[in-house]
């Protein structure tokens, strides 16, 4: 079988996959047994868990198709005056084109033959490239705190390679073990997500908005590659969740999942085992509202976790931090000192400190403030290299709700609707005991959907969606207010008392930024058409999507290394970052108030055609224009810092 792709127009790549649809298509020819086509032939679709019909005719080619299938199991039944029903049961996957063709036998209508198990559904009619996972896989698999992103990696193609920015879920709701895999070798900042077709991006870091409790998933498909002009607008791949409709059957479900220390292992670096709490639990009902009509589905996930954190630093003693260096084995020259060297112009001449000790009155009265408020006195963790341990709680609170309406209005008329929302309220520690960040992040998705059937023929298919979350970093040092009263000319914001330090040789550093990313939205609106011609199937259609968001943020820290304490004849081996911090000698500084917001726009536009030329050879062809529009600051672009 083949298939061949004519035209593919992609004038863009944007972070929006477009046109991705969770619903799949089922297509075929009825035959008889003689293998001429029979036109006029009764194909009826059930849905054997809602009890939905949908119904249609063989055209003169023999050719039948439907599109915007809800995937499932089904039962297909195709019946033509003197000939037997023949009967299928089949399953449809997320974003699947399935062929069944179908050879009547001789008999009566009232005759049925059957196929007792699941027919095996080829997707023949595209050459597109992906894999499903269904609802099974997603369940039953071992996954760290149920995040289903664990299973793209068993994607063709999918490795687990990260770029810094969103390694580990970065902006989203971080629950258990997050992966954003690399697709086909394109950055994994490239891959779009969409939820039940519905546009569900974090586009600032090329993550997800939302993720739902792994309970209301039906299945996902990891798309790599498609050669229909419907589909476009990302470089990487497309990940398309389907979530879970109800069903003419009431079914739920209860659980709760436990880890405690009471269960756990030593670690290597800590001395006992330190207290943790997690519990994630939650629940799913799903049932009809009106038999074979209407149906409603709903799930609720908590997750609380609550454990010290166990960081292991090193500080500097409280003898380095009143200038005595003398143990030290790194020599230390005064900066102040500095004077172009006798032997060259090109080189510097400095003086060294006196038996490595720093002068009181040369001590910073502002770093020595930072550092008598907020860098613990040293002790001893039992482990050569660090003098400091955090052990301040933490907690990792989030709920998430979904909830979902199907309804068929006729056998003409089909919509539904899903909201899919979620709250998460951290608190991490810092290196330094006493200092933390809390992470506010609301995040949620809603998608509509409405498709009209115009006879046998055409489907009229339209979807609005929306999506947005929201990244809120809010970082605390001390409650001293020490900028303002100590460090002058550093941003004037209530919640920034102290400016973040810098130290590599000792804890590392200490953030003060203070931030909110978004709200990142996304508005779509998208309307398709389909229309069965012969064995020409016609779709054509677009897509608007707008993507606002914005940025508040207000940043202060100031850095130090050796080298403004170092012999620069001999930086590999002299100096201190630490002396350089009590001096109050900086390496950089930063103060950073970029407030902004932007928003950029997708629209696109398709038409194509699957041309079923022969049983053995399918040619899509078609053309798609997308129009990128970049991001345009409609505020004061971040400008006003360094």
């Amino acid at each position: 079988m083949f298939s061949l792709k004519l035209v593919s127009l992609l004038l863009a790549g944007a972070a929006v996959a477009t046109g991705q649809t969770q619903n799949a298509q089922l297509l075929g020819t009825v035959r008889d047994p003689a293998g001429a086509v029979v036109p006029g032939a009764e194909v009826k679709l059930t849905n054997t868990a809602s009890g939905v019909v949908r119904s249609t005719a063989s055209n003169q080619a023999g050719a039948y198709v439907f599109v915007n299938v809800i995937p499932g199991p089904y039962r297909v039944e195709v019946s033509s005056t003197g000939f037997s029903t023949a009967a299928s049961a089949i399953t449809l996957d997320v974003n699947q084109t399935a062929t069944l063709d179908v050879q009547l036998k001789l008999g009566t209508v009232g005759e049925t033959v059957s196929v007792t198990a699941d027919t095996a559904l080829l997707e023949a009619a595209t050459a597109q490239l992906g894999t499903v996972v269904t609802g099974e896989k997603i369940l039953e698999l071992p996954l760290n705190a149920r995040n289903f992103t664990q299973l793209l990696t068993l994607t063709p193609g999918a490795t687990p390679v990260s770029v810094g920015q969103n390694n580990g879920g970065a902006q989203v709701q971080r629950v258990g073990t997050i992966v954003f895999p690399s697709i086909n070798g394109q950055s994994n900042r490239s891959n779009s997500f969409t939820l039940d077709g519905v546009y569900n991006n974090g586009h600032f870091m090329g993550t997800y908005a939302v993720a739902p409790s792994i309970d209301a998933l039906s299945q996902f498909k990891v798309q790599s590659h498609s050669d229909q002009p419907e589909f476009g607008g990302v470089t990487g791949g497309v990940v398309n969740v389907a979530t879970r409709s109800g069903t003419n059957a009431i079914h739920g479900a209860l659980y709760e999942f436990l880890r405690n220390d009471k269960l756990d292992a030593r670690g290597f670096f800590t001395a006992g085992k330190p207290p943790l709490r997690q519990n994630q639990f939650g629940g799913t009902v799903g049932g009809p509202i009106r038999r074979d009509k209407a149906f409603y589905f709903f799930s609720y996930e908590g997750y609380r976790q609550s454990n010290p954190s166990a960081r292991l630093s090193l500080v500097p003693t409280r003898a380095e931090l009143g200038g005595d260096f003398s143990t030290a084995t790194r020599p230390l020259f005064d900066p102040a000192s500095s004077r172009p060297h006798p032997e060259s112009a090109l080189r510097t001449a400095r003086d060294p400190f006196p038996r490595n000790v720093i002068p009181a009155t040369r001590i910073n009265p502002s770093t020595k403030a930072w550092a008598e408020t907020v860098i613990p006195q040293e002790i001893n963790t039992g482990f050569p290299g660090f003098n400091a341990r955090n052990t301040d709680p933490q907690r990792f609170p989030s709920d998430q709700y979904n909830v979902r309406a199907d309804y068929n209005f006729s056998a003409t008329n089909f919509a539904w609707a899903r909201y899919t929302w979620g709250q998460q309220n951290t608190r991490a520690a810092q290196a330094l005991r006493g200092t933390s960040t809390g992470t506010d992040t609301p995040a949620s998705n809603f998608g509509a959907s409405y498709t009209h059937l115009f006879g046998a023929r055409t489907v009229w298919t339209s979807l609005f969606g929306f999506s947005s979350l929201t990244a809120s970093d809010s970082p605390f040092i001390t409650s001293t207010r020490l900028i303002g009263n100590f460090f002058k000319g550093m941003p004037d914001h209530p919640d920034l008392t102290a400016p973040g330090i810098n130290l590599p040789s000792a804890f590392g550093g200490v953030s003060a930024r203070i931030r909110k990313l978004g709200p990142m939205q996304g508005w779509q609106w998208r309307s398709d058409v389909t229309r069965t011609s012969g064995n020409h199937n016609f779709k054509f259609g677009g897509e608007i999507v707008r993507q606002p968001w914005s940025n508040a943020q207000v940043d202060g820290s100031l850095g130090f290394n050796s080298l403004q304490t170092a012999d620069l004849d001999r930086p590999g081996t002299t100096g201190s970052d630490v002396a350089s911090f009590v001096l109050g000698v900086q390496d950089n500084s930063l103060y950073n108030r970029p407030d902004f917001k932007l928003e950029s726009q997708l629209w696109a536009f398709y038409f194509q055609d699957s041309w079923r030329a022969t049983p053995k050879l399918t040619v899509n062809y078609g053309m798609r224009w997308d129009l990128v529009r970049n991001p345009a600051y409609s505020l004061e672009p971040p400008a006003r810092g360094t």
